[in-house]
Protein backbone atom coordinates (compact mmCIF):
# COMPACT_ATOMS: atom_id res chain seq x y z
CA UNK A 1 0.00 0.00 0.00
CA UNK A 2 1.14 3.47 -1.07
CA UNK A 3 1.98 6.34 1.57
CA UNK A 4 -0.57 8.50 0.51
CA UNK A 5 -3.33 5.31 0.19
CA UNK A 6 -2.36 4.45 3.65
CA UNK A 7 -2.72 8.21 4.59
CA UNK A 8 -6.33 8.44 3.12
CA UNK A 9 -7.36 5.45 5.00
CA UNK A 10 -6.17 6.30 8.43
CA UNK A 11 -8.01 9.41 7.90
CA UNK A 12 -11.00 7.89 6.85
CA UNK A 13 -10.97 5.53 9.80
CA UNK A 14 -10.37 8.64 12.27
CA UNK A 15 -12.90 10.34 10.87
CA UNK A 16 -15.46 7.64 11.57
CA UNK A 17 -14.61 7.04 15.16
CA UNK A 18 -15.10 10.34 15.93
CA UNK A 19 -18.42 10.42 13.77
CA UNK A 20 -18.96 7.31 15.67
CA UNK A 21 -18.27 8.80 19.43
CA UNK A 22 -20.00 11.92 19.02
CA UNK A 23 -23.12 9.91 17.66
CA UNK A 24 -23.08 7.40 20.82
CA UNK A 25 -23.29 10.82 23.29
CA UNK A 26 -26.31 12.40 21.02
CA UNK A 27 -28.00 9.09 21.27
CA UNK A 28 -26.92 8.76 24.85
CA UNK A 29 -28.87 11.88 25.75
CA UNK A 30 -25.62 13.31 27.63
CA UNK A 31 -25.35 16.54 25.11
CA UNK A 32 -28.71 18.42 25.53
CA UNK A 33 -28.65 21.72 27.60
CA UNK A 34 -30.75 20.49 30.09
CA UNK A 35 -28.26 17.52 31.04
CA UNK A 36 -24.74 18.66 29.85
CA UNK A 37 -23.54 20.67 32.82
CA UNK A 38 -19.65 21.10 32.29
CA UNK A 39 -18.83 20.94 28.27
CA UNK A 40 -14.97 21.51 29.29
CA UNK A 41 -14.28 18.05 30.79
CA UNK A 42 -11.32 15.97 30.77
CA UNK A 43 -13.27 12.54 29.51
CA UNK A 44 -9.44 10.49 31.10
CA UNK A 45 -10.75 11.97 34.55
CA UNK A 46 -14.31 11.39 34.59
CA UNK A 47 -16.01 9.24 36.58
CA UNK A 48 -19.08 6.93 35.09
CA UNK A 49 -22.07 5.49 37.42
CA UNK A 50 -25.05 4.16 36.65
CA UNK A 51 -27.75 3.89 39.59
CA UNK A 52 -30.52 1.68 39.30
CA UNK A 53 -32.95 1.53 41.42
CA UNK A 54 -36.54 0.47 43.09
CA UNK A 55 -38.53 1.17 45.68
CA UNK A 56 -42.01 0.21 47.55
CA UNK A 57 -41.83 -3.55 46.24
CA UNK A 58 -44.82 -4.10 48.29
CA UNK A 59 -44.08 -8.28 48.59
CA UNK A 60 -45.26 -8.12 44.39
CA UNK A 61 -43.37 -11.48 43.91
CA UNK A 62 -45.37 -12.12 40.73
CA UNK A 63 -46.24 -10.17 37.87
CA UNK A 64 -49.58 -7.81 39.13
CA UNK A 65 -51.86 -6.28 36.36
CA UNK A 66 -52.00 -2.64 35.13
CA UNK A 67 -53.20 -1.17 39.06
CA UNK A 68 -50.54 -3.07 40.42
CA UNK A 69 -53.29 -6.19 41.50
CA UNK A 70 -52.88 -9.96 40.96
CA UNK A 71 -52.79 -10.59 37.22
CA UNK A 72 -55.33 -12.61 36.32
CA UNK A 73 -54.97 -15.55 33.92
CA UNK A 74 -56.24 -13.71 30.83
CA UNK A 75 -54.16 -10.83 31.11
CA UNK A 76 -51.19 -13.00 31.55
CA UNK A 77 -52.07 -14.85 28.33
CA UNK A 78 -52.57 -11.46 26.45
CA UNK A 79 -49.11 -10.49 27.87
CA UNK A 80 -50.96 -7.53 30.00
CA UNK A 81 -48.82 -7.75 33.05
CA UNK A 82 -46.42 -5.84 34.81
CA UNK A 83 -43.22 -6.16 37.02
CA UNK A 84 -42.96 -8.99 39.89
CA UNK A 85 -39.45 -10.12 41.51
CA UNK A 86 -38.61 -12.14 38.31
CA UNK A 87 -39.24 -9.01 35.71
CA UNK A 88 -37.09 -6.96 37.89
CA UNK A 89 -34.19 -9.23 38.20
CA UNK A 90 -34.31 -9.48 34.35
CA UNK A 91 -34.49 -5.96 33.94
CA UNK A 92 -31.58 -4.95 36.79
CA UNK A 93 -29.41 -7.89 35.59
CA UNK A 94 -29.85 -6.10 31.39
CA UNK A 95 -29.24 -2.14 32.36
CA UNK A 96 -26.11 -3.66 34.83
CA UNK A 97 -24.65 -5.54 31.91
CA UNK A 98 -24.82 -2.76 29.43
CA UNK A 99 -23.62 -0.19 31.75
CA UNK A 100 -20.53 -2.36 32.58
CA UNK A 101 -19.97 -2.83 29.26
CA UNK A 102 -19.68 0.49 28.45
CA UNK A 103 -17.28 0.55 31.14
CA UNK A 104 -18.96 2.49 33.79
CA UNK A 105 -19.37 1.75 37.81
CA UNK A 106 -23.11 0.37 38.72
CA UNK A 107 -24.75 0.41 41.96
CA UNK A 108 -28.04 -1.21 42.45
CA UNK A 109 -30.16 0.52 45.37
CA UNK A 110 -33.75 -0.33 47.06
CA UNK A 111 -35.59 2.36 48.71
CA UNK A 112 -37.50 0.36 51.26
CA UNK A 113 -41.04 -1.27 52.03
CA UNK A 114 -40.16 -4.89 51.04
CA UNK A 115 -42.23 -5.61 52.80
CA UNK A 116 -46.37 -6.31 52.97
CA UNK A 117 -48.52 -5.97 50.71
CA UNK A 118 -49.90 -9.07 49.28
CA UNK A 119 -50.98 -12.81 50.53
CA UNK A 120 -47.31 -14.26 50.25
CA UNK A 121 -46.33 -11.81 52.62
CA UNK A 122 -48.94 -12.75 55.14
CA UNK A 123 -48.38 -16.08 54.45
CA UNK A 124 -44.60 -15.93 54.74
CA UNK A 125 -43.84 -12.94 56.78
CA UNK A 126 -39.70 -12.77 56.18
CA UNK A 127 -38.91 -16.30 55.31
CA UNK A 128 -40.23 -15.64 51.36
CA UNK A 129 -38.73 -11.88 51.49
CA UNK A 130 -35.50 -12.36 52.14
CA UNK A 131 -34.41 -15.29 49.68
CA UNK A 132 -36.05 -13.63 47.04
CA UNK A 133 -34.37 -10.33 47.78
CA UNK A 134 -31.30 -11.93 48.11
CA UNK A 135 -31.66 -13.13 44.31
CA UNK A 136 -32.05 -9.04 42.77
CA UNK A 137 -28.27 -8.50 43.94
CA UNK A 138 -28.76 -4.54 45.44
CA UNK A 139 -25.65 -2.98 46.66
CA UNK A 140 -27.35 -1.25 49.58
CA UNK A 141 -31.29 -0.97 50.74
CA UNK A 142 -32.69 1.45 52.85
CA UNK A 143 -35.91 0.50 55.57
CA UNK A 144 -39.02 1.11 54.87
CA UNK A 145 -42.36 1.60 57.27
CA UNK A 146 -43.80 -1.56 56.68
CA UNK A 147 -40.62 -3.54 57.32
CA UNK A 148 -41.67 -2.95 61.17
CA UNK A 149 -45.29 -3.81 60.37
CA UNK A 150 -44.13 -6.81 63.04
CA UNK A 151 -41.85 -5.14 65.21
CA UNK A 152 -38.39 -5.51 65.87
CA UNK A 153 -38.70 -9.55 66.13
CA UNK A 154 -40.74 -9.32 62.73
CA UNK A 155 -37.28 -7.67 60.91
CA UNK A 156 -34.35 -8.87 63.21
CA UNK A 157 -34.65 -12.48 60.98
CA UNK A 158 -34.95 -10.46 58.02
CA UNK A 159 -31.95 -8.51 58.72
CA UNK A 160 -29.90 -11.44 59.61
CA UNK A 161 -30.55 -13.85 56.35
CA UNK A 162 -29.79 -11.24 53.67
CA UNK A 163 -26.44 -9.79 52.74
CA UNK A 164 -26.91 -6.27 51.29
CA UNK A 165 -26.24 -3.43 54.23
CA UNK A 166 -29.72 -1.90 55.05
CA UNK A 167 -29.26 1.51 55.96
CA UNK A 168 -30.75 3.82 58.36
CA UNK A 169 -28.93 7.17 59.81
CA UNK A 170 -32.19 8.08 62.18
CA UNK A 171 -32.70 5.40 63.75
CA UNK A 172 -32.09 5.02 68.38
CA UNK A 173 -31.77 1.96 68.92
CA UNK A 174 -30.58 2.09 72.17
CA UNK A 175 -33.81 0.63 73.65
CA UNK A 176 -34.02 -1.77 71.62
CA UNK A 177 -30.59 -3.81 71.68
CA UNK A 178 -32.24 -7.07 69.32
CA UNK A 179 -31.76 -4.68 66.49
CA UNK A 180 -28.12 -4.60 66.60
CA UNK A 181 -27.34 -6.38 63.78
CA UNK A 182 -23.92 -6.50 61.89
CA UNK A 183 -25.48 -5.19 58.36
CA UNK A 184 -27.94 -2.67 59.76
CA UNK A 185 -25.84 0.76 59.29
CA UNK A 186 -26.26 4.35 58.92
CA UNK A 187 -24.26 4.82 55.81
CA UNK A 188 -21.38 3.18 53.67
CA UNK A 189 -18.90 3.34 51.28
CA UNK A 190 -18.63 1.97 48.44
CA UNK A 191 -15.16 2.22 46.95
CA UNK A 192 -14.60 2.49 42.93
CA UNK A 193 -10.82 2.87 41.14
CA UNK A 194 -9.99 6.35 42.18
CA UNK A 195 -13.46 7.52 43.26
CA UNK A 196 -15.63 6.89 46.26
CA UNK A 197 -19.44 7.19 46.27
CA UNK A 198 -20.91 7.24 50.36
CA UNK A 199 -24.68 5.80 50.51
CA UNK A 200 -26.67 6.94 53.65
CA UNK A 201 -30.11 5.96 54.51
CA UNK A 202 -33.26 7.48 56.11
CA UNK A 203 -36.63 6.49 57.18
CA UNK A 204 -39.81 8.10 57.99
CA UNK A 205 -40.41 9.09 61.60
CA UNK A 206 -44.13 8.42 61.20
CA UNK A 207 -42.75 4.89 61.45
CA UNK A 208 -43.36 5.50 65.11
CA UNK A 209 -47.12 5.33 64.40
CA UNK A 210 -47.83 3.61 61.50
CA UNK A 211 -45.92 0.67 62.32
CA UNK A 212 -44.73 -1.08 65.67
CA UNK A 213 -41.01 -0.42 66.05
CA UNK A 214 -41.64 -0.86 70.14
CA UNK A 215 -38.39 0.86 71.74
CA UNK A 216 -36.76 1.85 68.21
CA UNK A 217 -36.72 5.99 68.26
CA UNK A 218 -36.57 7.59 64.99
CA UNK A 219 -35.48 10.88 64.93
CA UNK A 220 -35.36 13.85 62.21
CA UNK A 221 -34.29 12.96 58.88
CA UNK A 222 -32.71 16.06 57.59
CA UNK A 223 -29.99 16.55 61.22
CA UNK A 224 -29.26 13.18 61.24
CA UNK A 225 -28.30 12.98 57.00
CA UNK A 226 -26.38 15.98 57.88
CA UNK A 227 -24.39 13.98 60.10
CA UNK A 228 -23.54 11.26 58.03
CA UNK A 229 -22.98 12.82 54.83
CA UNK A 230 -20.30 15.01 57.01
CA UNK A 231 -18.78 12.24 58.55
CA UNK A 232 -18.85 10.08 54.73
CA UNK A 233 -17.07 13.64 53.15
CA UNK A 234 -13.96 13.22 56.17
CA UNK A 235 -13.38 9.72 54.72
CA UNK A 236 -13.03 10.82 51.17
CA UNK A 237 -16.45 10.30 49.26
CA UNK A 238 -16.50 12.53 46.48
CA UNK A 239 -19.84 12.14 46.26
CA UNK A 240 -23.06 11.07 48.57
CA UNK A 241 -26.13 9.55 47.86
CA UNK A 242 -29.24 9.75 49.96
CA UNK A 243 -31.33 6.74 49.90
CA UNK A 244 -34.52 6.35 52.06
CA UNK A 245 -38.13 6.19 52.85
CA UNK A 246 -39.99 9.18 53.77
CA UNK A 247 -41.61 10.04 50.65
CA UNK A 248 -40.63 12.97 47.55
CA UNK A 249 -41.83 16.13 49.46
CA UNK A 250 -39.47 15.14 52.29
CA UNK A 251 -36.74 14.07 49.63
CA UNK A 252 -36.84 17.49 48.14
CA UNK A 253 -36.08 18.89 51.25
CA UNK A 254 -33.43 16.83 51.79
CA UNK A 255 -31.81 17.57 48.47
CA UNK A 256 -32.45 21.44 49.46
CA UNK A 257 -31.14 21.31 52.34
CA UNK A 258 -28.47 18.74 53.69
CA UNK A 259 -25.07 20.00 52.30
CA UNK A 260 -22.43 17.79 50.60
CA UNK A 261 -25.51 15.71 49.26
CA UNK A 262 -25.72 14.52 45.54
CA UNK A 263 -28.48 12.11 44.77
CA UNK A 264 -31.59 11.28 46.36
CA UNK A 265 -33.09 8.38 45.89
CA UNK A 266 -36.63 7.82 47.23
CA UNK A 267 -39.53 5.94 48.38
CA UNK A 268 -43.03 5.95 50.39
CA UNK A 269 -44.80 8.45 47.89
CA UNK A 270 -45.57 5.87 45.43
CA UNK A 271 -44.49 8.70 43.20
CA UNK A 272 -43.84 8.64 39.39
CA UNK A 273 -41.07 10.59 38.23
CA UNK A 274 -40.86 9.94 34.55
CA UNK A 275 -39.64 12.11 31.39
CA UNK A 276 -42.46 11.59 28.34
CA UNK A 277 -45.86 10.50 27.84
CA UNK A 278 -47.68 8.68 30.37
CA UNK A 279 -46.33 4.88 30.24
CA UNK A 280 -49.41 3.09 31.78
CA UNK A 281 -51.83 4.30 34.58
CA UNK A 282 -50.13 6.27 37.25
CA UNK A 283 -49.88 10.01 36.72
CA UNK A 284 -46.57 11.16 36.37
CA UNK A 285 -46.10 14.13 39.22
CA UNK A 286 -42.18 15.16 38.23
CA UNK A 287 -39.14 15.04 35.64
CA UNK A 288 -36.79 11.94 36.02
CA UNK A 289 -34.69 13.12 37.88
CA UNK A 290 -36.50 15.83 39.21
CA UNK A 291 -33.85 18.61 40.45
CA UNK A 292 -33.94 20.62 43.50
CA UNK A 293 -30.96 23.67 43.73
CA UNK A 294 -29.25 24.79 46.93
CA UNK A 295 -28.81 27.89 48.17
CA UNK A 296 -25.04 27.82 46.75
CA UNK A 297 -26.48 27.38 43.36
CA UNK A 298 -25.25 23.18 43.85
CA UNK A 299 -28.36 21.06 41.75
CA UNK A 300 -29.50 17.91 43.41
CA UNK A 301 -30.65 15.18 41.41
CA UNK A 302 -34.19 13.62 43.30
CA UNK A 303 -35.16 10.29 41.90
CA UNK A 304 -38.24 7.74 42.87
CA UNK A 305 -39.24 4.61 40.80
CA UNK A 306 -43.53 4.56 41.80
CA UNK A 307 -44.20 1.12 43.67
CA UNK A 308 -45.06 -2.15 43.57
CA UNK A 309 -42.49 -3.59 41.26
CA UNK A 310 -44.04 -1.99 38.08
CA UNK A 311 -41.21 0.16 37.17
CA UNK A 312 -37.13 0.67 37.61
CA UNK A 313 -35.17 3.77 37.92
CA UNK A 314 -32.04 3.85 35.78
CA UNK A 315 -29.88 7.01 35.05
CA UNK A 316 -26.50 7.51 34.14
CA UNK A 317 -24.44 10.03 36.15
CA UNK A 318 -20.87 11.34 34.84
CA UNK A 319 -18.75 12.97 37.27
CA UNK A 320 -15.06 15.24 37.39
CA UNK A 321 -12.79 13.66 39.89
CA UNK A 322 -13.69 15.97 42.56
CA UNK A 323 -17.26 15.25 42.85
CA UNK A 324 -18.86 17.90 40.35
CA UNK A 325 -21.98 16.96 38.11
CA UNK A 326 -20.67 16.92 34.65
CA UNK A 327 -23.67 15.11 33.23
CA UNK A 328 -26.81 13.11 33.30
CA UNK A 329 -29.52 10.96 31.80
CA UNK A 330 -31.95 8.59 32.64
CA UNK A 331 -35.69 7.61 32.72
CA UNK A 332 -38.17 4.64 34.65
CA UNK A 333 -38.86 1.84 32.92
CA UNK A 334 -41.96 0.32 32.40
CA UNK A 335 -41.64 -3.33 33.28
CA UNK A 336 -43.89 -4.54 30.51
CA UNK A 337 -44.59 -7.60 29.29
CA UNK A 338 -40.84 -6.49 26.58
CA UNK A 339 -39.31 -7.18 29.70
CA UNK A 340 -39.19 -11.16 30.20
CA UNK A 341 -38.97 -12.79 33.49
CA UNK A 342 -36.34 -14.69 34.90
CA UNK A 343 -36.75 -18.07 34.56
CA UNK A 344 -34.93 -19.33 37.78
CA UNK A 345 -36.94 -16.66 40.17
CA UNK A 346 -39.66 -18.04 38.61
CA UNK A 347 -39.14 -21.78 39.28
CA UNK A 348 -38.11 -20.93 42.77
CA UNK A 349 -41.06 -19.11 43.46
CA UNK A 350 -43.56 -21.84 42.26
CA UNK A 351 -43.56 -23.91 45.67
CA UNK A 352 -44.51 -20.48 47.74
CA UNK A 353 -47.40 -19.79 44.51
CA UNK A 354 -48.87 -23.04 45.11
CA UNK A 355 -49.46 -22.61 49.02
CA UNK A 356 -51.25 -19.57 48.32
CA UNK A 357 -53.17 -20.73 45.60
CA UNK A 358 -54.30 -23.46 47.72
CA UNK A 359 -55.43 -21.47 50.00
CA UNK A 360 -57.25 -18.73 48.03
CA UNK A 361 -58.72 -20.50 45.94
CA UNK A 362 -61.14 -22.48 48.83
CA UNK A 363 -65.01 -22.32 48.24
CA UNK A 364 -66.05 -20.53 50.98
CA UNK A 365 -69.56 -19.23 50.27
CA UNK A 366 -71.37 -17.97 47.66
CA UNK A 367 -72.50 -14.24 46.89
CA UNK A 368 -75.81 -13.02 44.96
CA UNK A 369 -74.41 -9.95 43.77
CA UNK A 370 -71.23 -8.78 42.28
CA UNK A 371 -68.49 -8.00 45.10
CA UNK A 372 -66.17 -5.49 44.10
CA UNK A 373 -62.24 -4.44 45.96
CA UNK A 374 -64.67 -2.74 48.84
CA UNK A 375 -65.54 -6.12 50.50
CA UNK A 376 -61.77 -6.81 50.85
CA UNK A 377 -61.86 -4.53 54.04
CA UNK A 378 -65.26 -3.84 56.02
CA UNK A 379 -64.88 -0.75 58.19
CA UNK A 380 -66.91 0.62 61.08
CA UNK A 381 -70.03 -2.25 60.80
CA UNK A 382 -71.68 -0.58 63.58
CA UNK A 383 -70.90 3.05 62.36
CA UNK A 384 -71.86 5.95 60.03
CA UNK A 385 -69.28 8.47 59.53
CA UNK A 386 -69.05 11.47 57.19
CA UNK A 387 -65.93 13.13 56.54
CA UNK A 388 -65.12 16.56 54.84
CA UNK A 389 -61.79 16.60 53.25
CA UNK A 390 -61.79 20.46 53.24
CA UNK A 391 -61.67 21.02 56.83
CA UNK A 392 -57.99 21.03 59.01
CA UNK A 393 -56.42 17.27 60.00
CA UNK A 394 -58.03 16.81 63.80
CA UNK A 395 -61.92 18.22 62.15
CA UNK A 396 -63.14 16.40 59.46
CA UNK A 397 -65.15 14.07 61.02
CA UNK A 398 -68.51 16.15 60.72
CA UNK A 399 -71.07 13.02 61.82
CA UNK A 400 -70.86 10.46 63.62
CA UNK A 401 -73.93 7.82 64.61
CA UNK A 402 -73.36 4.88 66.03
CA UNK A 403 -75.55 1.71 65.84
CA UNK A 404 -78.09 1.13 69.22
CA UNK A 405 -76.85 -2.39 70.51
CA UNK A 406 -79.97 -2.18 72.80
CA UNK A 407 -83.16 -1.47 70.61
CA UNK A 408 -85.22 -4.16 69.26
CA UNK A 409 -85.62 -1.92 65.82
CA UNK A 410 -81.40 -1.99 65.13
CA UNK A 411 -81.12 2.48 64.47
CA UNK A 412 -78.23 4.88 64.12
CA UNK A 413 -78.26 7.23 66.66
CA UNK A 414 -75.67 10.24 67.35
CA UNK A 415 -72.38 9.32 69.10
CA UNK A 416 -72.40 10.48 72.88
CA UNK A 417 -69.02 11.70 73.66
CA UNK A 418 -69.68 10.69 77.10
CA UNK A 419 -70.76 7.16 76.94
CA UNK A 420 -68.68 4.44 77.15
CA UNK A 421 -69.33 2.15 73.56
CA UNK A 422 -67.91 -1.66 73.03
CA UNK A 423 -65.21 -1.99 70.50
CA UNK A 424 -64.38 -4.41 68.65
CA UNK A 425 -61.19 -4.19 66.44
CA UNK A 426 -57.17 -5.22 65.23
CA UNK A 427 -54.69 -6.07 67.55
CA UNK A 428 -52.58 -3.68 65.74
CA UNK A 429 -55.53 -0.58 66.23
CA UNK A 430 -55.65 -1.94 69.83
CA UNK A 431 -52.02 -1.55 70.59
CA UNK A 432 -51.76 1.61 69.31
CA UNK A 433 -50.90 1.65 66.04
CA UNK A 434 -51.22 4.19 63.20
CA UNK A 435 -51.78 6.94 66.35
CA UNK A 436 -55.01 5.16 67.95
CA UNK A 437 -53.40 5.77 71.39
CA UNK A 438 -56.38 6.02 73.43
CA UNK A 439 -56.49 2.02 72.57
CA UNK A 440 -53.80 0.80 74.20
CA UNK A 441 -53.35 -0.61 77.63
CA UNK A 442 -57.32 -0.26 77.74
CA UNK A 443 -58.46 -3.62 76.22
CA UNK A 444 -59.78 -6.45 78.00
CA UNK A 445 -59.41 -9.31 75.81
CA UNK A 446 -58.00 -10.45 72.62
CA UNK A 447 -60.42 -13.52 70.55
CA UNK A 448 -58.55 -16.71 70.24
CA UNK A 449 -59.13 -16.80 66.51
CA UNK A 450 -57.14 -14.54 63.47
CA UNK A 451 -59.71 -11.81 61.46
CA UNK A 452 -59.23 -14.44 58.50
CA UNK A 453 -60.68 -17.47 60.38
CA UNK A 454 -63.66 -15.31 61.70
CA UNK A 455 -64.30 -13.58 58.46
CA UNK A 456 -64.01 -17.35 56.80
CA UNK A 457 -66.82 -18.47 59.45
CA UNK A 458 -68.92 -15.77 58.71
CA UNK A 459 -68.79 -16.93 54.96
CA UNK A 460 -69.51 -20.66 55.67
CA UNK A 461 -71.96 -19.99 57.87
CA UNK A 462 -74.16 -16.99 55.89
CA UNK A 463 -74.11 -18.04 52.53
CA UNK A 464 -75.12 -17.42 50.11
CA UNK A 465 -74.29 -13.21 51.03
CA UNK A 466 -75.80 -10.38 49.79
CA UNK A 467 -74.08 -7.24 51.53
CA UNK A 468 -75.59 -3.90 50.42
CA UNK A 469 -74.35 -0.14 49.63
CA UNK A 470 -75.19 1.10 53.07
CA UNK A 471 -73.02 4.42 53.01
CA UNK A 472 -72.49 4.26 55.99
CA UNK A 473 -69.19 5.96 55.27
CA UNK A 474 -68.94 9.48 53.36
CA UNK A 475 -65.84 11.62 52.33
CA UNK A 476 -67.19 14.80 51.47
CA UNK A 477 -64.53 17.08 48.41
CA UNK A 478 -62.60 14.47 48.46
CA UNK A 479 -60.47 15.80 45.18
CA UNK A 480 -59.95 19.05 46.47
CA UNK A 481 -57.21 18.93 48.86
CA UNK A 482 -53.65 18.54 47.62
CA UNK A 483 -52.61 16.26 50.31
CA UNK A 484 -54.92 13.72 49.07
CA UNK A 485 -54.37 14.13 45.45
CA UNK A 486 -54.84 10.91 43.12
CA UNK A 487 -51.55 9.67 43.38
CA UNK A 488 -50.72 9.86 47.07
CA UNK A 489 -54.00 8.28 48.05
CA UNK A 490 -52.51 4.82 46.43
CA UNK A 491 -49.90 5.12 49.16
CA UNK A 492 -49.21 6.40 52.19
CA UNK A 493 -52.15 8.77 52.03
CA UNK A 494 -54.62 5.98 51.23
CA UNK A 495 -53.50 4.14 54.02
CA UNK A 496 -53.28 6.85 56.81
CA UNK A 497 -57.25 7.50 55.31
CA UNK A 498 -58.28 4.54 55.48
CA UNK A 499 -56.97 3.81 58.77
CA UNK A 500 -58.67 6.50 60.17
CA UNK A 501 -61.76 5.60 59.43
CA UNK A 502 -61.40 2.16 61.18
CA UNK A 503 -61.99 3.11 64.71
CA UNK A 504 -64.29 0.12 65.24
CA UNK A 505 -63.75 -2.93 63.24
CA UNK A 506 -61.24 -3.36 60.50
CA UNK A 507 -61.31 -7.28 59.25
CA UNK A 508 -59.15 -7.90 55.91
CA UNK A 509 -58.96 -10.92 54.17
CA UNK A 510 -57.48 -12.32 51.14
CA UNK A 511 -59.64 -14.98 50.84
CA UNK A 512 -61.39 -16.05 46.97
CA UNK A 513 -65.01 -15.56 47.46
CA UNK A 514 -66.63 -17.48 44.13
CA UNK A 515 -69.49 -15.67 43.30
CA UNK A 516 -72.79 -17.60 42.29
Amino acid sequence: MSASRKSNVTAFWRTLLVASSSLALVSAGLTGEKDQINSNRNESTVFRLTVIHINDMHSRFEQVNSVSNKCATQDAEARNCYGGFARVRSASRTAKFEAQRAGRSVLFLNAGDTYQGTPYYNLFKWKVVAPFVEKMGFDAMALGNHEFDDGPDGLHPYLQNISAPTLACNLDLSDQPSMNVSNLKSSIMFNFTNFKVGVVGYLTPETAIVAKPERVKFLPEIPEIQRETDKLRQDGANIVIALGHSGIEKDKQIAEQVEGIDLVIGGHSHSLLHNGTQPSTEPIVGNYPTVVKQKTGKEVLVLQAYAFTKYLGIINLDYSSDGKLLSYEGNTKLLDSSVEEDVEILEELEPWRRVIDKKSHTKLGKTKVFLDAGFETRKGESLKVEFDINNPPGSRVVKLLARCSECLVPEYLPVEMEKEYGILTTTYLADGGDGFQMFKNNHSSILPDKDTDIVTEYLKRLSPIYPAREGRIIVKNFDTKDEYSSNEISGAGKQRLSNSVTAVILISTSLHILQS
